[in-house]
C-alpha cells in the first residue's frame, strides 16, 4: 500500500513541476500569494533577502557537485577570455593612448 502512495506522490509532484498543468498553475499561484504577502507585510528588501537565503539553502542542500555547478554558473556570468595579447607596435600604442605621439621622432 505504501508503494501505491509513493507512486501517487511522485505522479503528483511531476504534475506540479510540469508547466501547463493545472497543478503547476495552482502551485505558482500559491508561491505568488506568499510573495505578495511577504512584500506587503515586511517590505521589498527583507523579502529579497529571504528569497536569496532560500536560494542559497536550496543550492547547499540540493546540489551534490557544488564546485562544478558554481564554476559553470560563474563561467556563464563572466566567461574566461583568451589571455593572449594582441601584437601592438609603438605606432599603434601612440594612436591608442597619445595623439600626437611625443616618443616618435620624425
Amino acid at each position: 500500500m505504501s508503494e501505491n502512495k509513493q507512486s501517487k506522490f511522485e505522479t503528483m509532484m511531476q504534475k506540479v513541476f510540469k508547466v501547463g498543468t493545472p497543478e503547476c498553475a495552482i502551485f505558482c499561484c500559491v508561491i505568488a500569494l506568499i510573495m505578495a504577502i511577504l512584500f506587503l507585510s515586511i517590505g521589498f528588501w527583507k523579502t529579497l533577502l529571504i528569497v536569496a537565503l532560500l536560494i542559497v539553502a536550496l543550492f547547499i542542500g540540493g546540489v551534490s557537485d557544488k564546485k562544478g555547478t558554481f564554476k559553470k554558473a560563474a563561467d556563464k556570468v563572466a566567461p574566461v577570455k583568451d589571455s593572449t595579447r594582441p601584437d601592438l607596435t609603438d605606432d599603434d600604442i601612440c594612436v591608442l593612448f597619445i595623439s600626437p605621439c611625443p616618443a616618435k621622432v620624425s
